[in-house]
């Protein structure tokens, strides 16, 4: 803590003591007037003795708060404060989900999901974005680090996504409730869906790539991408060519796949596990939250910078110790005058 304007205390201590001398000389002169004769018998009696010995300790009592008056008001008026420098780190890495949202992935989703209304939990200045795909990709969450929208937008995806899974087992949903949350999922995701077929997984990561905004920009990209890249139609991009695109981008892609049983190893997993390979990323297996707190982990092993925020400076005022001193002799001196004086 300091005192902005000390000068103040300074003036105000000053005017004080000018204040106490001059009214000194001036008793002085008092006492060097002519004075009533004869008065020696009632200066002698105890009466008098004692009405002077009260007035003088009053009077002294009086100068005292007075002097803590002007000293608490003088520090009230200086304004005693904190003065802090406040440089906001801003972390530099933007992480994206990119989600299959066809039937085949769906109780994969919806368990990510809940997984990742933790790890939301523990981000400090990460922005945060979600894309969502099946014959057509939608962002649903721009990147931000309102984490209490991103929190918001994930529990609005856990609802969809658990009427996708099992329609009729959610009695509390209202026939309005359905219809939001259905559309929340099915809008803008099967849009050309009955010539293109669906679960266009290229296409999804690809969309996704350009979700990011300025990608000239240096920043740490991270695209957490869940699907079983099990496509069934014509993609304009397939995932291989998709990831080199993220490499081009410089974009990691972590992968995650809800099992490695397929009827086709060799255009599904393998090629998932590639693409992921080919931008730096791991390839996992889904088994329970562990598998993304792993993802997460390597998301922390890859390099970010700091970015220095704006410079803020924060001043704090303290006025309360002297305004409650100043309050407090202040009602001391009606309390002298207006009681204690008139005895």
């Amino acid at each position: 803590m300091e005192i902005k304007y000390p000068i103040i205390i300074l003036i105000s201590v000053i005017v004080f003591f000018v204040f106490f001398f001059l009214n000194k000389d001036k008793k002085e002169k008092v006492r060097n007037k002519n004075k009533i004769a004869n008065t020696s018998i009632i200066k002698n009696t105890s009466e008098f003795k004692n009405i002077i010995k009260k007035y003088r300790f009053f009077l002294y009592f009086i100068y005292v708060l007075v002097f803590i008056c002007v000293l608490s008001s003088s520090l009230l008026s200086s304004r005693i404060v904190e003065e802090k420098t406040i440089s906001n780190e801003i972390y530099n890495r933007d992480i994206m989900l990119c989600m299959d949202v066809s039937g085949s992935v769906i109780e994969l989703d919806a368990d990510l999901i809940n997984t990742y209304l933790d790890v939301v939990k523990g981000l400090k200045g990460e922005r945060f974005g979600i894309s969502i795909f099946n014959t057509s990709s939608v962002l649903i969450l721009p990147l931000t680090d309102d984490y209490e929208y991103i929190n918001d937008t994930l529990i609005n995806l856990a609802k969809g996504m658990d009427l996708m899974i099992d329609y009729d087992s959610h009695p509390e949903f209202s026939t309005t409730e359905r219809i939001y949350y259905s559309e929340y999922i099915y809008y803008g995701t099967t849009v050309g869906s009955k010539n293109r077929g669906s679960s266009l997984t290229g296409d999804g990561l690809a969309s996704c790539i350009y979700d990011f905004p300025n990608l000239d920009e240096k920043r740490s990209r991270v695209i957490i991408y869940s699907t079983d890249n099990e496509v069934a139609g014509t993609e304009y991009i397939n995932v291989t060519d998709a990831a080199k695109l993220a490499k081009k981008k410089n974009i990691t892609v972590h992968a995650i796949n809800p099992s490695n049983s397929t009827y086709d190893y060799d255009n599904h997993i393998a090629k998932l596990k590639d693409a992921a390979k080919i931008t730096g990323g791991n390839y996992y297996v889904y088994e329970d939250g562990k598998t993304v707190s792993n993802v997460i982990n390597e998301i922390e092993k890859q390099e970010k910078s700091i970015l220095k925020g704006p410079v803020k400076t924060s001043i704090t005022d303290y006025p309360s110790v002297p305004l409650l001193i100043t309050i407090i002799s202040f009602i001391g001196l009606i309390v002298i005058d207006k009681v204690v004086l008139s005895w």
